[in-house]
This record gives structure tokens, C-alpha cells and sequence, in this order.
């Protein structure tokens, strides 16, 4: 089980703020504001996050009678690795089957990367790390598929 705390969830909103920008605007966030941003971020990500967990009970599965299967959440998912300097390996699940996958540093560096997802969504892919994000700092890439499936995955990059 994945924990999220309130700064992880305000990196993603961030990601995903950056993410929409470049791909609705074509235009990276300028870094004027990103302090204040920062504090948005995380001051709505301690609210979601508060409000969550007030309402864990909105959460629950009630079942009667004789029930089999299983309930899955299907959303695509993405989670990067760095496996050397300079380089990243890309797992992605929850895409559409046989589509064609675009991956992109959410800073616009570097070449767009791609990849095809299999028939049941999954991929795999080796991504370059731009030098100018060899820095040792958490970065994103934005993947999305043909299909409109998107996610983001964090990497601290060298």
C-alpha cells in the first residue's frame, strides 16, 4: 500500500499542473510563483488529504449474499527508475491495449520518448535523462497514450 502525505501529493499536483500546461499551452510554468505555488499545492493537498480521511466510511464496500469477482480501480499508472546516469527505465500499466505510448519531461527537455503499449496495456521503456535534469532533483515525465490515458512518474534523477 502506497502512503501519501500532503508534500507527496502537492509534488504530484505540481507535476500534473506542469504537465496540462505544456500540453494544453505548450508553454512550461514560468518560475516566477513557484514558491507561492508550493504553498497552494500544499495547502489543498493537506485539505483533500484531511477531508479523506474524515470520510473513510464513503469508502466502504458493502456486501450481501453470495458475492465472487473483484472490484478494481482502473487507472493507468506509470513508475519510473533511474538504472544508470543518464537513464531511466518507464513501467506503465492501465493504458489501452496496443496504443501508441508519447513520454515527456514534464520540463520540456530533452526528446519526447515513446512506446507501444501490449494488449493488455502494460509497457516498458527505456528513457534518456536530458543533462540539464541530471541533477539529482525528483523530475516527471508526462506519458500518455493515443487513446487519452495519462499518467505521471516521479524519478530523482543523476
Amino acid at each position: 500500500m502506497t502512503v501519501m502525505n500532503a508534500a507527496a501529493l502537492a509534488d504530484l499536483i505540481e507535476a500534473g499542473l506542469a504537465a496540462e500546461t505544456l500540453v494544453e499551452k505548450q508553454l512550461l510554468l514560468p518560475p516566477g510563483g513557484k514558491k507561492d505555488r508550493r504553498i497552494l499545492f500544499e495547502a489543498i493537498a493537506e485539505a483533500v488529504l484531511t477531508y479523506l480521511k474524515a470520510r473513510q466510511d464513503a469508502f466502504t464496500l458493502v456486501l450481501t449474499g453470495t458475492v465472487t469477482g473483484h472490484v478494481e480501480l482502473a487507472s493507468p499508472g506509470a513508475t519510473a527508475t533511474q538504472t544508470s546516469p543518464g537513464t531511466v527505465q518507464l513501467n506503465g500499466e492501465g493504458f489501452s491495449g496496443g496504443a501508441s505510448v508519447k513520454i515527456r519531461w514534464t520540463e520540456d527537455q530533452g526528446s519526447p520518448a515513446s512506446a507501444t503499449a501490449d494488449s493488455t496495456g502494460k509497457f516498458t521503456a527505456s528513457v534518456s535523462v536530458p543533462a540539464a535534469l541530471r541533477d539529482g532533483h525528483v523530475h516527471f515525465l508526462d506519458v500518455r497514450d493515443t487513446q487519452g490515458e495519462a499518467a505521471l512518474a516521479a524519478v530523482t534523477t543523476t
